[in-house]
């Protein structure tokens, strides 16, 4: 396995409690990450340690994942890590800037293979991922 970390950032024009607040609700992934559905397994008033399963549905095919949190620092950070293959953790940092915030999300992920194309292909869908964020939080 190897293991593989990936970097993507965005600045977006609200008060970065508003956007911690956003993004680190799973109930709000179905606004900006593509999800269709996502369905609480158990949840801590502390969020560490809280399960939901979230679907991806398309045409062609629905997959779903299991998320838990294992980072909650509001407001200035949190991440989710998956069990399914390949293997993931996703970290969301925080950093007031004038004029608003900037996010940076960060996806570590053991993938089987080294590949140039597929690291293209997820920095183009987590700049795409963050751009969806931005637009969801700015309407």
């Amino acid at each position: 396995m190897i293991k593989k970390a990936y970097q993507a950032s965005i600045n977006i024009t609200k008060p970065k409690d508003e956007v911690f607040t956003f993004t680190s609700d799973p109930n709000n992934l179905p606004l900006w990450s593509g999800a269709s559905e996502v369905e609480v397994i158990s949840e801590t008033h502390d969020k560490l340690g809280s399960t939901y399963k979230v679907t991806f549905s398309s045409f062609l095919k629905k997959t779903t994942i299991l998320i838990k949190i294992i980072s909650y620092n509001f407001p200035d950070s949190w991440a989710f890590e998956t069990e399914e293959e390949p293997v993931s953790s996703s970290n969301y940092k925080l950093e007031e800037i004038k004029g608003g915030t900037k996010v940076t999300f960060e996806l570590i992920e053991d993938r089987e293979s080294d590949s140039i194309i597929t690291d293209m292909a997820i920095k183009r869908k987590m700049e795409k991922l963050l751009a969806n964020l931005k637009n969801s939080l700015e309407e």
